[in-house]
């Protein structure tokens, strides 16, 4: 698998700022945190505060290592979107690609879209967004559910197709997207932002 631009993030949150976003005076929220050594570590001095989430317990001491001064909370993140009372300003969403969890979850699909109900009157959301999956024609589940859920031929989405496709999604969960923009982290993933603020 070709390796990650760990100065993706650095150029991802420069764009925000471009575009008038204030990170400092933001909430975030990580989805998937894993160890907090990757992107997480080079963007958490940009926020106001950061919450992290992890599957995973025997993540939690290298999380709390890396992310001292982030709230750090065990837990399947695809679950605790539905019961959480706290709303946040940054979403991000670092997930896994293709299928896991035991067949339960495949990419950020199951996320959608409850993950609109945690987010701020006004938010911005940051998600992993394989544009053309590697090794798919090999993974019949994942080609399914990535075909499932976008609704076109899952091999390659075009870039105009993605910000248009979470567009609509945000707009039939009553969010307007204000602007987004595509950062590749590869030449396969890419980090997708956009920025949106709930409808009266």
């Amino acid at each position: 698998m070709e390796p990650m631009d760990k100065g993706a993030i650095v150029r991802t949150f420069d764009g925000m700022g471009c575009h008038g976003a204030d990170l400092t005076a933001v909430s975030a929220l990580e989805l998937f945190g894993r160890e907090g050594d990757w992107h997480t570590a080079v963007y958490a001095s940009r926020v106001q505060s950061l919450e992290v989430w992890e599957i995973n317990p025997a993540f939690e001491p290298a999380l709390r290592r890396n992310l001292p001064s982030a709230k750090i909370r065990i837990t399947d993140s695809i679950v605790e979107v539905a019961r959480t009372q706290d709303r946040f300003g940054l979403i991000v969403v670092d997930n896994p690609q293709a299928v896991y969890a035991e067949g339960r979850y495949c990419e950020h699909f199951e996320l959608f879209p409850t993950v609109f109900r945690i987010a701020q009157p006004r938010a911005i959301f940051l998600i992993n967004v394989n544009l053309r999956p590697y090794g798919l024609e090999a993974n019949r589940p994942w080609s399914e559910r990535r075909r499932n859920f976008y609704g076109v031929a899952p091999h390659a989405l075009a870039p105009e197709f993605v910000t248009s496709f979470y567009r609509a999604l945000a707009a039939a969960n009553g969010f307007e997207t204000r602007w987004s923009f595509l950062v590749p982290r590869n030449s396969f993933i890419s980090y997708l932002v956009f920025s949106v603020t709930k409808n009266h």
